[in-house]
């Protein structure tokens, strides 16, 4: 049986050889994307060839899995272990605890309605599993679809919502209200704390009555714009604990809305948080390109604020990918326009994006680009002048400024920095916060087995258990 491929024509023996069969993937490959999500979870789990073969054709129970070998067939196959060794059906009824992810087709996503009911099944799946989503993984090919509505068919998702105004202004001011209380959660304490709160706002207070909104009136697409706005905070809640493909969906669904709202500068936020994922994700070109898109796609709408933010989306994108003379440009750009910003005129899902956090990106850019200096100088301007409301990012801000004294061969005030975010992200529930510790930690090697070194893994061990939340993989794991 090469490959631990069947005849074909010979039914499968169970749902894991379904699947496998119907990915048109060896068992070998298989057996490769286990251990490479594996590593991506930090799970302890291993998987052979031949393993895989005995449990895709019966011969082996679940019994003795080991809970981490659970958890990444889970992943990798959007099904609980035992339902993987189970008996194909027509239908394979999820678990309550964890549903597989959507199976709809952002693609198909034609009108309002379309996204609206697609936002409900995001929302049913977040309540029943706010920490754990079956299925980690993105479709790189999502942004470029993204790119090409956004810029190619601005109108084809107006349609949909009913006529006559069911929603009025105080319904409005309550979805935008619950989205500033929620985002300043999530800056405060994280993805991991604030995503079910979010989840619960959408499936209560927002979803009810998006529905009866009419894009007649001006009323029902302030109203869209509003749910649009929650929703974007839900992906961004995913996309810090790690749940990269959650994270796609919802901020795909997202950016449809408010298509169907006719908001462009919101949509162009929202696609620049797919840029802001891409770019984490190693994918800096796409990133690069949805950046692009959002300024371009924007143009009349977005305000000075905005604007600047998708300049600073594309620097980090153009530094990740060594393109220096680029980021500069971007960033010179950024500054120029930030500078003509009005504060009290910008609307309120942008007004995070202040000075302090421009010295942030400068930061960002500069430690990619292998400019420690830069990277300090601008990273304690930001410190000093941001808002204590951030502590996520006033996190990843001396992280960076630990990454540069570490570049600059500065050890002992590298570790002292790094050990206070440690401190901080104990408090935190954001797997972007871990993966940046992360990062810092594997740019000690070249000390060697230092002693300093090994208090400081010690220090993180102790303070940081391992937290119940999905990893950052920087990497793409393709749905």
């Amino acid at each position: 049986m090469p490959n631990g491929r069947r005849e074909p024509g010979q039914a499968p023996r169970t749902l894991l050889e379904k699947l496998i069969k119907e990915r048109e993937a060896t068992y070998e490959e298989q057996t490769a994307a286990f251990e490479k999500l594996a590593r991506a979870l930090n799970e302890p789990a291993t998987m052979s060839v031949r393993h895989l073969q005995r449990l895709a054709a019966g011969q082996r129970t679940a019994t003795h899995a080991t809970p981490s070998t659970r958890r990444v067939m889970r992943q990798l196959f959007g099904h609980g272990l035992d339902e993987l060794l189970a008996a194909p059906c027509d239908s394979v009824t999820p678990t309550a605890v964890a549903p597989p992810p959507a199976r709809f087709d952002l693609d198909a996503l034609r009108t309002c309605d379309d996204s609206t009911e697609a936002l409900g099944q995001l929302t049913s799946e977040l309540l029943a599993d706010p920490l754990g989503p079956a299925n980690l993984g993105v479709t790189p090919e999502t942004w470029q679809a993204a790119v090409v509505r956004w810029m190619l068919e601005p109108e084809t998702r107006a349609q949909g919502g009913t006529s006559g105004a069911s929603v009025s202004a105080a319904d409005v001011e309550v979805v935008r209200s619950a989205t500033r209380m929620l985002a300043s959660w999530d800056y405060q304490y994280g993805g991991g704390r604030s995503r079910l709160l979010v989840g619960q706002c959408l499936a209560t207070e927002a979803l009810p009555l998006a529905r009866r909104a009419s894009l007649s009136t001006v009323v029902g697409r302030d109203y869209l714009t509003a749910v649009a706005a929650l929703a974007r905070l839900a992906g961004w809640t995913a996309y810090d604990i790690g749940s990269h493909g959650s994270a796609q969906r919802l901020l795909t669904v997202a950016l449809n809305l408010t298509q169907a709202a006719g908001d462009r500068a919101l949509g162009g936020r929202i696609l620049a948080g797919m840029s802001h994922q891409a770019n984490f994700l190693g994918q800096p070109r796409r990133a690069v390109e949805l950046a692009r898109a959002a300024r371009a796609g924007s143009q009349g709408q977005a305000t000075p604020t905005a604007v600047a933010l998708f300049y600073a989306m594309e620097a980090r994108a153009l530094a990740s990918s060594g393109d220096e003379r680029g980021c500069t440009a971007a960033l010179s750009s950024a500054e120029v326009v930030l500078a003509a910003a009005d504060p009290e005129s910008e609307p309120e899902w942008v007004r995070f994006f202040d000075a302090a956090e421009l010295h942030a990106e400068f930061a960002h850019c500069f430690r990619d680009l292998g400019k420690p200096q830069l990277a300090a100088k601008h990273a304690l301007l930001s410190i000093a002048t941001s808002d204590t409301i951030y502590v996520r990012s006033l996190s990843f801000c001396r992280t960076v400024l630990a990454t540069a004294h570490a570049q600059r061969g500065e050890l002992d005030e590298a570790l002292s920095i790094a050990r206070g975010v440690v401190d901080t992200a104990a408090q935190l529930r954001s797997q972007r916060v871990m993966s940046y510790l992360d990062d810092f930690r594997s740019r000690l090697d070249v000390f060697g087995s230092a002693a300093v070194t090994t208090d400081f893994d010690q220090y993180a061990r102790e303070r940081l258990p391992r937290l119940e939340l999905a990893p950052a993989a920087r990497q793409i794991v393709v749905a």
